[in-house]
C-alpha cells in the first residue's frame, strides 16, 4: 500500500507508519516541506522498512528536487517523472531521461536552467467536460533508482535512476 501525496508533515507520515498502514510513502516535496523535511521522513520510514517514491505534481522544479532527494536517501523506491516538450522547454533540457536513467546533476542547488520568459504554448486537451475549461494533461512515467547507484561512490561520477 502506498500513500502520502497529500500529507504535509513528517508526523503525518509517522502516524501512517506506526499504524502499519503503508509500506511506500509518496510525499510531494512541494507540499511536504521540501528536501530536508522529506530526508527526515525517509529516515523515519527506514526504521519501519518503508520505501519512498516521491510524488510529482508541480512540474520540473519539483522534479529536480525529487531527483536530489532520491539520490540522497537509502530507501528510495522510484522517482516519478514528467516528460513533455513544454516541461523540457521550461528547464531548457536541464534534466534528461536516457534509456530509463536520470543522471542527478553535480552543480549546486537544483542545477536547473530556467526559461527567462515562457513563450512556449501550454499543452492542453479537453478532458471530456462540457464546460469551456481546458485542463493540462501531462504524460508521466516512472523511473526507479538502481540499487548500484545507492552505494557510496569513489568518484564524482553521477548516480543513475533506472526504469
Amino acid at each position: 500500500v502506498a500513500t502520502g501525496e497529500r500529507m504535509t508533515t513528517k508526523s503525518e507520515f509517522a502516524t501512517v507508519l506506526r499504524a502499519g498502514a503503508a509500506e511506500i510513502l509518496q510525499p510531494a516535496l512541494g507540499r511536504a516541506g521540501g528536501i530536508w523535511e522529506m530526508k527526515k521522513t525517509a529516515a523515519i520510514a527506514e526504521v519501519f522498512n518503508a520505501q519512498i517514491a516521491p510524488h510529482l505534481y508541480a512540474g520540473p522544479v519539483e522534479w529536480a528536487a525529487n531527483i536530489h532527494l532520491a539520490a540522497s536517501i537509502p530507501n528510495i523506491m522510484m522517482a516519478e517523472t514528467i516528460e513533455t516538450p513544454f516541461h523540457d522547454a521550461l528547464i531548457k533540457g536541464s534534466i534528461t531521461v536516457k534509456d530509463g536513467f536520470i543522471t542527478p546533476p553535480t552543480a549546486r542547488a537544483l542545477a536547473l536552467t530556467l526559461m527567462k520568459t515562457s513563450r512556449a504554448p501550454i499543452p492542453a486537451r479537453t478532458m471530456g467536460c462540457t464546460c469551456k475549461c481546458r485542463k493540462t494533461l501531462a504524460i508521466t512515467r516512472m523511473a526507479t533508482i538502481s540499487k548500484a547507484a545507492l552505494r557510496p561512490r569513489k568518484t564524482n561520477a553521477p548516480l543513475h535512476l533506472a526504469q
